[in-house]
């Protein structure tokens, strides 16, 4: 059975099991079923707008080899529901990816990245070869396959329907290394793209890759959490975190 969870506070969490969507009440050690699927369709991926107007959560009909997008709102009454038909072949590891951006959710299934207007009630295919992608604080930033092992960057805004490409400094190096890393770093309320490629690290700024001399995963007044840096590498799959009273990158 899936499990995701949604959000976790100091007193209460939300998260995913089969067909529904659990709260999770730490003080009163109470459970509640948040919103409960009809359809007998587990629930693998949970979504959940900056700004808490909407939630989306994603079923597998294994059967009809389909994913059932739902949109909700505030009082969780469904405002739009999408299916979307999913490679048999490759089925049983379609779990997808998904973030917020502004009034938008973007997912990733399957190689195929959409983008849900969660105002329009709209769902657009952004590119059907998409490697990997993450998000900044109003873009997404996806590189996509041009041919068998080469991808080529770019950075969509919704806001204003535009693409634009990503500098070519680092595909080469993206060819090359069997470990790249890419994701948002979390600092002072922005969300900053970062890829990891061979050991070294870049900022995206203005389409543009930047070499950077530390990771930070997430910062605010605060606390601050990095990947360490041991002997001049950085441990990828190890965090550190500090108290602090201001904070400067």
């Amino acid at each position: 059975m899936t499990s995701n969870c949604l959000k976790i506070s100091d007193s209460a969490l939300i998260y995913a099991k089969g067909r529904n969507i659990i709260l999770w009440h730490v003080p009163q050690n109470a459970k509640y079923i948040y919103w409960h699927s009809k359809q007998n369709l587990p629930i693998v991926n949970l979504a959940q707008s900056r700004n808490r107007d909407y939630l989306m959560v994603s079923r597998i009909d294994y059967e009809a080899e389909e994913m059932l997008l739902t949109i909700m709102g505030k009082k969780m009454n469904i405002l739009f529901e999408k299916k979307i038909k999913l490679n048999g072949m490759e089925i049983e590891g379609a779990i997808p990816i998904s973030y917020a951006i502004e009034s938008c959710f973007v997912i990733l299934v399957q190689d195929k990245l959409y983008l849900i207007d969660c105002e329009r009630l709209k769902i657009n295919l952004i590119t059907n070869h998409c490697d990997v992608f993450t998000t900044s604080t109003n873009s997404i930033i996806y590189y996509k396959f041009i041919s068998d092992d080469k991808t080529r960057g770019y950075e969509l805004i919704p806001s204003r329907n535009e693409t634009q490409e990503i500098d070519r400094s680092i595909e080469q190096s993206l060819y090359d290394c069997p470990l790249t890393w890419l994701f948002t770093s979390r600092v002072n309320d922005e969300n900053i793209p970062i890829y990891y490629v061979c050991g070294k690290a870049y900022r995206l700024e203005k389409h543009n890759w930047q070499e950077i001399p530390k990771i930070i995963i997430y910062q605010d007044k605060a606390i601050s959490i990095t990947v360490p840096i041991i002997n001049g590498t950085f441990q990828y799959n190890w965090f550190s975190f500090s108290f602090l009273n201001d904070s400067d990158w």
